[in-house]
């Protein structure tokens, strides 16, 4: 993506000729199902909400992998395989039309009611 893009002014995933892609296959982004290592944060009455804990996104297909690859190492805890942030799930990024609370929540890296604009 590079260094000197600012992500909020030149959304370079929303366009096509300058696409986030995948760290490990090198798809694009937006052909694929946007995915992440994440926690949950529970948010009282019984709910956890899901949140990722670093910006790297994954294609489905290889966020699974990772996953699956992970599981079988019987480590019992499961990471981010760019940065190594500790995780406890892999999950797809919402769909901001279905659910926009839920979106904006799974992006809420830190927990306090904010997207950081890095």
């Amino acid at each position: 993506l590079g260094s000197g893009v600012d992500q909020w002014e030149e959304p370079t995933v929303l366009r096509e000729e300058r696409t986030a892609e995948c760290p490990i296959c090198m798809e694009t982004l937006w052909t694929a199902t946007p995915t992440a290592f994440v926690s949950f944060l529970s948010v009282g009455s019984g709910h956890d909400i899901p949140h990722v804990l670093c910006a790297h996104f994954f294609c489905f297909d290889c966020a699974s992998q990772q996953y699956m690859k992970q599981q079988t190492q019987k480590e019992g805890e499961y990471h981010c395989p760019i940065c190594r942030a500790p995780a406890q799930e892999v999950m797809p990024l919402p769909d901001i039309r279905v659910n926009p609370l839920l979106w904006f929540q799974y992006l809420d890296t830190g927990g306090r009611g904010g997207i950081d604009r890095n």
